[in-house]
């Protein structure tokens, strides 16, 4: 039989639970710094439900010296259209493609990245999964260029027809 228990959880107690695993957080944040051999960073990108902790949030800020995380919707998207694929599919690679041609998009909003992101998508031999990202993410996609290019939506499109 299942019971139902209602507590109240203080967000300090939540951090005090969770201490352990906020210190394992670190550890690959420091590896890749290290890694990186004196990196510049010009913005870091959080993705997932668990970024959304301020604890999590204020980690990161504090291993990058106090550079501020950026939750971008765009990447949140696409990652939303890519775990919506349904079936089987024996086109992994060309997804896998789609996915980083879709981050290098939001990264570096260019006619040139749109261009291969939307190439990537059109040249899938899953027309079921192309067809999904199209319907899920293209038009943010060309959205999000034209405002970080000033260019209007109509131009961007048929700039980066594949």
């Amino acid at each position: 039989m299942i019971k139902h228990m209602n507590i109240t959880l203080t967000r300090a107690n939540f951090e005090k639970m969770c201490e352990p695993i906020f210190e394992r957080l670190k550890k690959p944040v420091i590896q890749a710094l290290k890694d990186a051999k004196n990196p510049k960073i010009d913005k870091v990108i959080l993705v997932g439900g668990s970024t959304r902790i301020p604890k999590v949030q204020k980690l990161v800020e504090d291993e990058l010296n106090g550079k501020k995380d950026v939750h971008d919707s765009n990447i949140k998207a696409a990652e939303d259209a890519i775990a919506g694929i349904n079936g089987d599919s024996d086109d992994l690679k060309s997804i896998h493609d789609a996915y980083t041609n879709i981050v290098n998009v939001v990264k570096s909003p260019t006619i040139d990245n749109l261009q291969n992101m939307r190439t990537s998508i059109a040249n899938m031999s899953d027309s079921n999964i192309s067809r999904h990202l199209n319907d899920t993410i293209e038009s943010d996609m060309i959205k999000h260029v034209a405002e970080k290019t000033n260019k209007t939506v109509k131009d961007v499109t048929l700039a980066s027809k594949p």
